[in-house]
């Protein structure tokens, strides 16, 4: 009796691990966030893919130029 309450206690424990594991946000495959760094989830989304406009200098015109 006393080994099926265990057992039943760990699996309770377990289950929560896992159902909390998945609702966290995906991490990257290979850029891997800092030791002991927190997720900010108000600040953070996931995209599979997005592109970004960076602001370069153009040395031929001597202006700033957007680049993708």
């Amino acid at each position: 009796m006393r080994y099926i309450l265990v057992v039943f206690i760990l699996a309770a424990f377990i289950s929560l691990a896992i159902g909390s594991e998945k609702s966290a946000m995906p991490e990257h495959p290979v850029i891997r966030p800092y030791p002991g760094s927190v997720l900010a989830k108000n600040m953070s989304k996931h995209y599979s893919f997005a592109s970004y406009d960076f602001i370069v200098l153009n040395p031929a015109i001597g202006r700033d130029t957007k680049k993708m």
